[in-house]
């Protein structure tokens, strides 16, 4: 977005609608983004560095021009996001790189929604990975001493191979998840309502005051 300070007015819209409340000094205007900004936390970060990541996908720019020369505080629904000069908000900022905005803590909260969503579904697919790549020729009883049994001689077989350990371990976790699964379908939904039902952008106030 780009808004001119001394004619209160939008210039341009990006994915945002904006609404100017015209006032004698400062700046103030309601946003509604058409889309929330990544949050990136420190381990991805050192990968998005490799490339273009925040400069070509996650841009949530600011453009205010014309204001009077000097240093300026933007609050976002009353939240303080930084300090800049007017010749920083001439260029732009990317408010995407802002932790402290609310769009940016809401879309962080979605993002933690949704590494739960992969925990609980990476649990079923414990069990369906199990059950597909080591119980598919199974056909003793539907019980837990007969797949395990049944599981023991597969693994004795595999001994000395190099993905022993490893389907040693999914074998052991399909035990201590499978009495769980139902209630872990549950759980899976419950988050999944979470996510969509917070994931779109809200209107947000911003304020520019000046303080030098």
């Amino acid at each position: 977005m780009e808004l001119n300070a001394r004619s209160q007015k939008v210039e341009a819209e990006d994915n945002c609608t904006v609404e100017i409340e015209k006032q004698a000094t400062g700046m103030t205007f309601n946003l509604l983004s058409g889309a929330l900004p990544l949050p990136t936390k420190p381990d991805l970060r050192k990968k998005t560095d490799l490339i273009p990541f925040q400069q070509e996908l996650n841009q949530e720019q600011l453009t205010i021009k014309k204001l009077a020369k000097g240093s300026y505080k933007l609050f976002i629904d009353d939240r303080e996001v930084g300090s800049f000069t007017h010749r920083a908000l001439k260029a732009g900022i990317n408010l995407s790189a802002y932790s402290t905005t609310p769009q940016y803590q809401q879309a962080e909260h979605i993002s933690e929604l949704c590494f739960e969503y992969k925990k609980v579904q990476n649990e079923i697919r414990t069990i369906y990975f199990i059950e597909y790549r080591m119980l598919q020729n199974y056909d003793g009883p539907n019980t837990i001493a007969g797949k395990r049994a049944y599981l023991d001689w597969q693994l004795e077989k595999q001994k000395g191979k190099s993905y022993y350990n490893w389907n040693v371990k999914n074998c052991n976790r399909y035990f201590e998840v499978l009495p769980n699964e139902q209630k872990l379908w549950k759980e899976l939904e419950v988050i999944r309502e979470k996510i969509y039902t917070s994931n779109t952008p809200q209107w947000h106030t911003f304020k520019l005051k000046k303080i030098s």
